[in-house]
Formats: structure tokens, C-alpha cells, sequence
């Protein structure tokens, strides 16, 4: 209430819509520190790197409701799509464009994904990395449908072809995640920048080990 009527008194229009983000609850409870429950945010930043715990607050905890955060649930989310689906899907397409290219790749055109528009501007950021990481899912499916390790020995420059297209796809998805994994988004894109791969990059994600 405060908050538009100083507007209005400065002559400023009011918003016409306010964004509040929901609770974040641990284990399925409320966070208090009688029920001595309160995670602390620098420790898991400090353990894990702030891009994957801004990853899962943003995925896992929806939007327009309550979410629940627990260290079982955010270890699986983490080997599940970023080690094994972002990560991976980083380190095999360049390791492969560096064995059969030299690491050189051309840059062509790709679909942009236009339904992630609607997503922010409706602050729906669970569903907009809902779509990401299924695209990233496409094509570590497409990777396995192609073998473009066997391609590769029958028709070398179908398979640089098609490595090119996935680099390409996943320059794109870099961009995509500035947002919300700024610093991984920036790794990726100096992974495939400028048509040759840069293997001083590194692993982006490492696996937790239970």
C-alpha cells in the first residue's frame, strides 16, 4: 500500500503487476530456527558454486508456489542435468570436434526457442529452464541416435556437420541461461567461440559422489 501511494504522490505510475517470490520451505517445513532447520546459503554456495544453486532455486522452486529444498534433492538435480546433461553434453561435443576437426567447427544457423519470450515475461523462470534443459535433453538424445563416433569412420564430414550443428545449438543455449548461470553460460561460449574449441575451458560440472 505504501509503496503505490508514494508513487501516486510523485506523480509516477503504479505498477500494474508485482512479481512475489514464494517460500522456501526445507525438508517440508517452514524454515525456523527454533526448529533449528535454517540452511544457510553461503555454505551451499561455498560447497557447490552459486550458478548451480541459482540453477535449482530457479528450476525446482516454482514460481507461483511454495518449493521445497533439500541437499538429497538438490545433489540428484545437480549430477542429473547439470554434470550429466549440461556438462556432458559440453565436454563430449567438443572432445569429439577436437578428435575428428581439430576443433574446428562452422557456425550455422539454428531455431531459436520463442515460447522462452513468454516465460519471463510472465516470470515463469521454472518453466522457461524447464524448456532449456529439454532441448539440452534433444540433443544428448540426438547425439546417441546419430553416433557420430561411428559416422565419423563412413562419412567424416557428415559427422563434422552434424558436431558443428550441436555446438552451434549450444551456443545458443549458453545465451539462453545468462540470466540464471552467468558464469557457466560464459564458459560454454568460450568453449565454442569464434568456430575452433577451446579445451582450457574444463569440466563445467563435476559429479557428486554420494
Amino acid at each position: 500500500i505504501l509503496w503505490p501511494a508514494m508513487l501516486m504522490s510523485a506523480g509516477l505510475q503504479v505498477p500494474k503487476s508485482v512479481y512475489v517470490h514464494p517460500f522456501i520451505n526445507s525438508d517440508g517445513q517452514k524454515m525456523s530456527k527454533s526448529l533449528g532447520n535454517v540452511i544457510n546459503p553461503f555454505e551451499i554456495i561455498e560447497k557447490y558454486g552459486v550458478d548451480p544453486v541459482r540453477y535449482f532455486l530457479l528450476r525446482y522452486i516454482p514460481s507461483n508456489n511454495d518449493g521445497d529444498f533439500n541437499n538429497d534433492r538438490f545433489e540428484e538435480a545437480y549430477n542429473a542435468d547439470l554434470a550429466n546433461n549440461l556438462g556432458n553434453l559440453v565436454s563430449r561435443t567438443a572432445a569429439m570436434l577436437v578428435k575428428y576437426n581439430d576443433g574446428q567447427f562452422d557456425e550455422v544457423k539454428v531455431n531459436s526457442q520463442t515460447q522462452l519470450e513468454d516465460y519471463i515475461s510472465h516470470c515463469q523462470f521454472d518453466k522457461y529452464l524447464e524448456e532449456v534443459f529439454a532441448h539440452l535433453d534433444s540433443l544428448n538424445g540426438a547425439i546417441e541416435e546419430n553416433k557420430p563416433w561411428e559416422l565419423a569412420k563412413s562419412d567424416l564430414s557428415k559427422a563434422i556437420e552434424f558436431l558443428s550443428g550441436l555446438a552451434c545449438e549450444l551456443t545458443m543455449m549458453a545465451e539462453y541461461l545468462v540470466p540464471f548461470m552467468p558464469d557457466t553460460s560464459e564458459k560454454i561460449l568460450m568453449t565454442f567461440a569464434h568456430g575452433k574449441v577451446n579445451t582450457e575451458v574444463g569440466i563445467l560440472f563435476p559429479r557428486i559422489d554420494s
